[in-house]
């Protein structure tokens, strides 16, 4: 039916964006609402941009040892974003000139991605960020074959430095090298991130 169809295009077109901008402004409130410390100063008031991490705002303690009232804001902020990005990966594929295997594992490992993604605030932290990060290298890399083949030259260049920014975090998660510059890193890394996914949702919308 199309006015079914058209509605549901609708959808996955305001989702994506409309979630990132929630995520961003809950960021910003979890942030305010940080009672404080980090792994250099515990004992620092608030939340700092260059020396906390995302995930300390999902804990249920601050790293000062205080109750997080921020925890619950995060959390949200966390699910928003990863749904939002689901309904990017289901869709993505429209865009490129592929076959319809290398679309399912966009959608597919995009999807399997950001559901992990969900279990980065429980006790399974780490064993989520190391495979949604493995799901999400397949998707990333899946998506860059269908940009290059497409002609989306400028994606596909912002893809590669999205690639080389998380290979670079998740580098410096595991050595535990060069750690003081984590928690910046990790920010620009997701900003950098969701730029590029936001962009490509808005060329898919252009030419649906």
């Amino acid at each position: 039916m199309p006015g079914l169809t058209t509605n549901r295009g609708s959808i996955l077109n305001v989702i994506p964006p409309a979630g990132v901008i929630c995520f961003i402004v809950l960021y910003i409130v979890a942030a305010f609402m940080y009672p404080g410390g980090n792994y250099l100063d515990p004992s620092q008031k608030g939340f700092s941009i260059l020396h906390n991490y995302w995930c300390d705002l999902l804990n249920e303690k601050a790293v000062n040892g205080e109750t997080n009232p921020a925890s619950p804001v995060a959390i949200t902020a966390m699910v928003i974003l990863c749904v939002s990005l689901m309904f990017v990966w289901y869709s993505m594929p429209k865009l490129f000139l592929i076959n319809n295997t290398l679309k399912t594992i966009i959608q597919v490992s995009g999807i399997i991605s950001m559901a992990i993604a969900l279990f980065i605030f429980t006790r399974y932290h780490s064993e989520a960020i190391t495979y949604a990060g493995l799901f999400g290298g397949i998707a990333f890399l899946a998506t860059f074959i269908g940009l290059y083949r497409s002609g989306r030259y400028t994606l596909f260049a912002l893809g590669i430095l999205c690639l080389v920014m998380g290979v670079v975090t998740f580098t410096i998660y595991k050595t535990r090298e060069c750690l003081i510059i984590l928690p910046f890193i990790q920010k620009v890394t997701l900003l950098l991130c969701l730029v590029w996914l936001v962009l490509i949702n808005n060329r898919r919308r252009k030419t649906v």
